[in-house]
Formats: C-alpha cells, structure tokens, sequence
C-alpha cells in the first residue's frame, strides 16, 4: 500500500500487521487486535517502523520477485539454506541444468 501510494506511512493502512501490532499496544485496543497470527519469533529494532516506511531498493526489488517466482524463501543465504531444509523445499533452480561448454 505504502508503494502503491494507497498510504503516506505504512502504519496507516489497517489490515497491516504493523497497525496491529501498534493498535493493541493502546489500552483500548479491541479485543481482535490483541492476537497477531503469530507473535514476534524475534525482537524488532527500536526504529522499526521507520525501516518500514523507506522505500526498497532496486536490488531487494528485483530479490524479491525473483524468491516470489521461485517460491523461496528471502534472506541470508544460511537463513535461506535453514528455512529451505524446514520447509522441505529446494533452493536449486527450477528446469534441466544448463550444459557446461
């Protein structure tokens, strides 16, 4: 939404998960705010929603269509490689290997 201009800030689009997570941090929050599918697996940086709202770069661009297509998971190669195994999913490109000359 934040790419789409849809929204200024990505807080301020309400099916996010990030206006969730600053909804039920109020103390009238509704009670379908106060569970997330799943709770944060790791803690995230104090300057989260700013890494949030700055816009990607070509490369994390092109980086994440391309695990899209593919259908794998994106990040470090040792996450990648962890996540894969978890998964039961392979992180070789699809199709016959190309020739070697």
């Amino acid at each position: 939404p934040l790419r789409a201009r849809l929204v200024t800030r990505a807080e301020a689009w309400p099916w996010s998960s990030l206006a969730v997570r600053l909804l039920r941090q109020t103390p009238d929050a509704p009670d379908w705010s106060k569970t997330l599918l799943c709770d944060d697996l790791l803690a995230l940086p104090a300057d989260w929603i700013e890494c949030v709202n700055q816009p990607h770069t070509a490369a994390e661009e092109r980086a994440m269509k391309q695990a899209i297509a593919r259908g794998v998971p994106m990040g470090e190669e040792v996450w990648q490689h962890a996540t894969a195994e978890k998964l039961n999913i392979s992180l070789r490109p699809r199709g016959r290997p190309r020739k070697a000359v």
